[in-house]
Order: C-alpha cells, then structure tokens, then sequence
C-alpha cells in the first residue's frame, strides 16, 4: 500500500511540472495571459461577429439614401386580342376614290415587341427618414462594440482569476511537499529511536500517520493544480497540458492610490455598460424620428432611357427617355406609424430606467470590491504575522528537540502550524490579487482589452 502511494505521488509529480517566468510578476503574466485569451477565445471571436453585422448594417443603412439604378430587357410574343378596323371610306366621299379601298385591319397587340432600357430611381426628400435610419444603425454599432468591450473585459477578469487560483494551488502543492519531506524526516529518525527502545511504539504509530496524511495531502494538492491548470487553458484554448509560467518575483501588496469616491467616479466614467446602454439611448431616439418622417411627404425622382420597338433595332427610331418626378404623402396606414411611435417610447422609458438601474448597480458593485480589496488586505497582513509567528515558534521548538527538552509530538504541532500559516498566506496573498482583480473590473479599466 505504501509503494502505491508513494508511486501516485511520483506520477502526479510528473503531471505538474512547472514553468518559472524571469522577471515579470503574477500580475504582468496574468496581463499577458488576457490579451492571448482575447485573441484566441472562439467565443469572444463569435461575439465580434455580431460588431461585423452591425457594421454592415450602417453600411446597407447608408445605402438607402443611394440612388438605384437597375437594367432591364423585355422580349414579348403575343397573339389574339382586340383589332383595329380602319375603314378609309368612312372619311372619305364615293366620289374621290376610284374604286372602294377595302378595311384595313390593325391588332391592337404586336405580335412581337422587346424594351431595352436602363433606369434610376433617387429619393430626393422622405422626411429624413432614410437619414435617420443610417444614424440608428451608427449608434447600434457603438452598442454592439460596447458590448463587446465588455465580454472582453469580463474574459480578461476571469483569465486574472483563473491564473491566480493556478498560482496558489501550486505554491499550496509546493508547501504541501515540503511537509511531505518533513514527515518522512521525522519518520525516519523516530524509526531509528524505536529501533533501539528510545521512542515509543505510539509516538512512531503517530508519525506514521502524519507521513500517511501528508501523502494524501499532496495528491490533492496536485489534482487541484491539474484542475487549476485545466481552467486557465481552457479560457485561452490552449491544450489542457500546457503549464503557464510562475513568476519569481512577488507583488507588492497596498491600497490603489485612489479613493472610494475616485473609484465610483472611475467607474461611471469607463464603465462599458453605461456606454452601451447610452448608444441604445441614442440609436431608439434616431429611430423615433425617423417614424415622424413617415407623416411628411416624400419626393422621388425617377427615370429611364431605353429603345423600343418590334425588334432589336437600336438607333434614334427606337430609343425613348422618360423623366419623372414623383410625390407621394402616405394619409392613412392603418395606424401603424402611430403604433410604432408608442412601441419607441415605451423602449425609451425602458432603457433609462435601465439606464438608472445600471448606474447604481455599478456604484454598489465599486462598493463591494473595494470593501473586499481591503479586508483581503487585512487578512494578508495578519496572515504574514501569523507565518511570521510559526516560522519563529518552529524554529524553537526544533531547537529545544534537539536539546532534548521537546518531544516528537510538539514537532508535529509545530511543523502543523507552519503549514497551515504558510498555505494562509499563500490564500490570502493571491485573493488580494484576485481582489485588486475586480478593483479594476469594476472600474473600467479593463475596458482597455476591447480595443485589442
């Protein structure tokens, strides 16, 4: 049983290697590891398809105020219908012909006749519907990038989270072998002391146990990595065994250089959400006025330039121009135009409100990280006194073992306390990071990984 144990170990071991960065902190990695995530994520790359459609939208908006030119060719075969009788003896006296001049016999339809033309078609003035129209779909184009700047900021933060966790699961792993070589220290000596009836059989049962429970220690601490691991490469669609870098170098842990109140104002100011939502405000209030635009009248201009005739004959005989100046005022449309004016308002009222909603849910939402920022603060800094503590109470207790005034259990407590300070501060370390993480969220300024 313990051969398969300390083989799961080993195994696990070589599933957890690791890869040291030289000179960049957790927080400079983690950076580097959102703007990859930003540009490889499948998902996100989905939602940038919908900015492609919105800007194709301006563009087919911007169209209609374009005039229209199309080309046609009718070739027509036609049999039957009314005829045309023109009988000239019915103008004319007996007497100033010679002899009578029978009917002649017109079809009122050729038998065969094409039309060859080219025309256009411009709207002069509908109101500034068509224009109004092109405005909405600018508008709903910087919507739609806002929000796309906000999954992106959101992707970023879960990439800051997801490293984080990777970090502290494995300096947790790390911590956890350590203890593991302690044990197994302590195993071996008090082994040896047993051997020769210096220890007891239940200190030895003792510490047998403690190498056991270490063990499963670190096979936990080494899935949790693995698990960690699997997370981060998955936001950035790598191969789940990539292993992301671990930096040498330690943040340095402090309060942002601004306060609550320059945060909340931070926040309004760059906060996505509330550009998105104003751009929605701005496209609805466009699109009401092109709805107005439908009560006035609207001019077009038209026109053609073609050749007719019974065959494909294309000289000064056969061609024809037509211009046409067209004005149309719509006086009743079932009420549509009216309906759709209160389907805008009430859109309008939602989105204010929402507007509202929004605001305010951002200012808690600041609230809430920096209240957390500071108590991960706090905890950092009683965790470091606490490893401090343990650290100094370790070495100690190491000390009067050896001068034979401690025994093998108070080590056992001791090195206990010092791995449980260390992973502690290791917790509390990365949450800070990960705390600072949402300070930054919340805001706006990861906003900045949209324009990547």
């Amino acid at each position: 049983m313990k051969q398969l144990i300390l083989l799961g170990i080993t195994s696990l071991t070589v599933l957890v290697p690791i890869s040291y960065s030289t000179a960049q902190t957790a927080w400079e990695l983690a950076d580097q590891y959102a703007l990859m995530a930003i540009e490889r994520n499948s998902e996100l790359a989905g939602h940038y398809a919908d900015v492609e459609l919105a800007q194709s939208g301006v563009d087919e908006s911007f169209g209609a105020m374009m005039p229209t030119v199309d080309f046609s060719s009718r070739l027509t075969r036609a049999g039957g219908g009314r005829e045309i009788e023109f009988d000239v003896n019915d103008f004319l006296p007996s007497s100033a012909l010679p002899v009578d001049v029978p009917p002649t016999i017109i079809p009122f339809m050729r038998e065969q006749e094409q039309e060859t033309k080219i025309g256009f078609v411009q709207p002069l003035f509908v109101g500034g519907g068509y224009y109004h129209g092109w405005m909405a779909a600018k508008f709903r184009e910087k919507a739609v990038k806002a929000g796309y700047g906000v999954r992106a900021g959101n992707l970023a933060f879960q990439v800051y989270g997801s490293y984080f966790d990777y970090l502290t699961m494995v300096e947790i792993l790390k911590v956890r072998e350590k203890e593991l070589e302690r044990t197994q220290e302590q195993l071996r000596v008090t082994n040896a002391l047993f051997m020769e009836k210096s220890a007891p059989e239940g200190e030895l049962k003792r510490i047998q146990a403690e190498v056991a429970y270490s063990k499963a220690e670190v096979i936990e601490a080494g899935i949790r990595v693995n698990l960690a691991r699997s997370a981060f490469n998955r936001l950035l669609e790598n191969p789940f065994e990539d292993m992301p870098g671990i930096p040498i170098q330690k943040e340095e842990i402090k309060i942002p250089e601004m306060t609550l109140q320059q945060a909340i104002e931070s926040a309004n100011k760059n906060r996505l959400e509330l550009d998105q939502l104003g751009e929605h405000v701005e496209a609805t209030n466009e699109m009401r006025k092109a709805v107005r635009a439908k009560y006035l009248p609207s001019l077009v201009a038209a026109g053609e330039y073609g050749f007719q005739g019974e065959d494909y004959s294309f000289d000064e005989k056969a061609d024809y121009y037509m211009i046409s100046g067209i004005v149309s005022w719509s006086l009743f449309e079932g009420f549509r135009s009216n309906a759709r004016s209160q389907q805008i308002e009430i859109e309008l009222r939602r989105l204010k409100n929402r507007q509202s909603w929004v605001s305010r849910s951002i200012e808690l939402d600041v609230t809430n990280a920096w209240l957390s920022m500071e108590g991960k603060i706090a905890k950092h800094d009683a965790a470091e006194e606490a490893l401090e503590a343990a650290k100094e109470g370790h070495r100690i207790t190491k000390q009067l073992y050896t001068e034979g005034m401690a025994t093998m259990v108070e080590i056992l407590d001791a090195e206990a306390i010092l791995t449980g300070a260390s992973v502690m501060e290791i917790t509390s370390r990365y949450q800070y990071l990960k705390a600072l993480a949402d300070i930054e969220r919340s805001t706006g300024e990861f906003a900045s990984y949209s324009s990547q």
